[in-house]
């Protein structure tokens, strides 16, 4: 009897919870005049292009029956988004639905949770690293907004100082989706030796006043004269697509991977009510020197190219020029060698990949274990958690991948019982024991 009387208990808690949420994504036929209303004098005042603004209020104003008969919040509000992106597919427009902030009239500009999260990406800069061949390399998820704007500077700074004595750069700007103007200018200043350079102009709607673009004096070297790759993506939108566009006019740097998403227009936004905010394009960026900008087309890519090993094919390219330039290089040449290996691996003849599979004692009493997975070897350290993948430069010779090491086996293919392990410069022979 007790069992059933808390079943039946949880039973009604959990049906008034959902009716309790059903009701809160309810409206009014008010509400969603008053919603529309607003976004059509949003938009009459504030949005980039008044004729646009006046084409879409007028397909608001014909489907307005239609909106009225929907009462999901939710279903409303994804309606009210494909009709206003449906006249010039801006995807800067946006319409946010609420419920949570009743009552709450301020306006939004750092959703919950996201200073945390900022800290935990140190704003947008996860990865900061010197590939081999002094190759600085960023990666860049995000230009931060709002509150992190002042900390994301300061990540800025360490990330730009810490590969500044690099000879060559990669930004990963993949799955960026955008951010800050401020930040995004600051990061581009490093790249251009002139401070205050008007690069392009900005046209604000509201108050129909023209403003310039320029670079910013920044902390540290600059990073100009260097080879520069830029990786991006279809899902790279706006800020990224701003830093991409501006060195690519300035033929500063080499643009790779697929079109980018095409968000040229910056905007905020605005709150309608107390559940409903637009994020409405409230200006246009002009570069100085093509004297428009990648709205809704996008960055085009210098080099197409895949999702797989865009940091590897970018790498390589740079070492292959440095080559090209310094042909009696023999550092450039070997490391080119193992790049290109590591891109496309020998094939080796799985009996003799099964012939190196087996425990080793080296020098010093450490011990590796070589193992076979899916026609690869692996190598892995006694006390290491993880193993690590091993590349072919040759039959016998393998470079483990991500670390500055490799094994050179026995010659004797029939009975391998002894290899060479080299690791940052430091050799140690060794022989199997099972």
């Amino acid at each position: 009897m007790m069992i059933r009387k808390i079943s039946l208990y949880l039973f009604l808690l959990i049906t008034f919870n959902n009716i309790g949420q059903e009701s809160k994504d309810q409206l009014t036929v008010e509400e969603k005049k008053e919603v529309i209303q607003g976004i059509q004098r949003i938009l009459e005042k504030n949005y980039v292009f008044p004729e646009v603004a006046n084409d879409i209020n007028k397909l608001l104003e014909k489907k307005l029956h239609g909106y009225l008969d929907i009462s999901s919040g939710t279903a409303f509000t994804n309606a009210l988004i494909q009709d206003i992106r449906s006249i010039n597919h801006d995807q800067h427009l946006n319409i946010y639905y609420t419920p949570e902030s009743a009552g709450n009239t301020e306006l939004i500009i750092v959703p919950s949770g996201d200073i945390e999260r900022g800290k935990s990406t140190n704003y947008g800069f996860p990865e900061v690293r010197i590939l081999e061949g002094n190759v600085g390399y960023v990666k860049l998820i995000n230009f931060s907004i709002g509150d992190q704007v002042e900390a994301a500077m300061k990540s800025a700074t360490h990330a730009m100082n810490f590969i500044q004595n690099s000879d060559a750069f990669i930004f990963d700007l993949r799955n960026n989706p955008g951010g800050s103007t401020l930040q995004t200018l600051y990061v581009l200043s490093y790249f251009f030796e002139e401070d205050h350079k008007k690069i392009g102009s900005y046209f604000d709607r509201p108050s129909g006043v023209t403003t310039s673009y320029n670079t910013v004096a920044v902390q540290g070297d600059k990073l100009t004269g260097r080879p520069v790759y830029i990786l991006v993506n279809e899902e790279s939108f706006s800020a990224p697509e701003m830093f991409a566009y501006t060195l690519q006019q300035y033929k500063k740097a080499v643009i790779m991977g697929t079109k980018t998403g095409g968000g040229a227009n910056p905007g905020e936004k605005i709150r309608i009510n107390d559940r409903f905010l637009i994020h409405v394009s409230t200006g246009r960026i002009i570069n100085e020197l093509s004297q428009t900008n990648w709205e809704q087309v996008g960055v085009t890519p210098d080099i197409k190219a895949g999702e797989k090993d865009m940091i590897l094919s970018a790498h390589i390219r740079i070492i292959e020029n440095m080559l090209n330039a310094d042909t009696e290089n023999k550092a450039y040449a070997k490391l080119l060698k193992k790049l290109k290996a590591t891109q496309d691996p020998l094939n080796i003849k799985t009996t003799l990949l099964d012939q190196y599979t087996g425990t080793y004692s080296l020098e010093g009493g450490k011990i590796v274990t070589i193992s076979r997975e899916c026609g690869s070897l692996y190598g892995r350290m006694q006390g290491d958690e993880h193993k690590i993948k091993l590349i072919a430069l040759s039959a016998q010779v393998f470079k483990a991948v991500g670390v500055d090491a490799k094994i050179v086996f026995a010659e004797d293919h029939a009975t391998t019982t002894s290899l060479i392990f080299t690791i940052g410069g430091y050799e140690m022979k060794g022989h199997k024991v099972h």
